[in-house]
């Protein structure tokens, strides 16, 4: 469900790029992909020798960021069928088997296996991840298939904005959401909203 047309690691300059990145869309819904990004960029920092020993991820930068969201006639909404169709495609976990042929006490979770990805180690132990990502150049479009009989679209573009992400130690959780931005409403320059937004899931 995850897309990446190329990635780019710049040795001399320390920088990371991944183009075309993009996140399919669950069935049923009008637009291919949920989230496209023409371009992920950001600097890396070695904590060791090689990159196996940890990096550290610095200034990310999101280039033409398009975020399309839709709400069905029965009211579904894409990004809430998103995480549902995750769990739909990815394996289920399987229950360990004793030598006799029984099962034993349950094999690790999907969750806590994503988690290690070198030996004992964890994600957060090799990338060290800041908090605040930058946006240019976004567009977040809204579809609303249930308020009338013909589809409703909203747009907000030239999205500027700042991005805070605060994840717990495992990067497995969510734990603080903040943004703050000015875009265009549906395209027209004299019609800006700005926004001072901040969740704890």
């Amino acid at each position: 469900y995850v897309r990446i047309d190329k990635i780019t690691f710049d040795i001399r300059s320390g920088r990371i790029t991944l183009n075309d990145f993009k996140i399919l869309n669950p069935p049923r819904y009008s637009d291919r992909y949920l989230l496209e990004i023409a371009e992920i960029s950001c600097e890396y920092k070695l904590k060791g020798k090689n990159i196996l020993d940890g990096f550290e991820v610095e200034e990310p930068y999101f280039n033409k960021m398009a975020l399309n969201i839709e709400r069905l006639g029965d009211g579904r909404l894409n990004l809430e069928e998103m995480k549902k169709y995750i769990d739909t495609v990815a394996p289920a976990p399987k229950a360990a088997e004793s030598p006799g042929g029984q099962e034993s006490e349950k094999a690790p979770s999907i969750a806590s296996s994503v988690s290690k990805i070198v030996g004992n180690k964890k994600i957060s132990d090799i990338v060290t991840l800041p908090e605040t990502f930058s946006l240019k150049g976004g567009k977040v479009m809204f579809i609303d298939r249930l308020a009338a009989a013909r589809p409703h679209l909203i747009t907000f573009e030239d999205i500027e904005a700042k991005l805070s992400i605060r994840l717990d130690k495992d990067y497995m959780k969510l734990i603080g959401l903040s943004t703050t931005g000015r875009g265009n409403v549906n395209g027209n320059p004299n019609e800006v909203v700005e926004w001072n937004i901040t969740l704890n899931p």
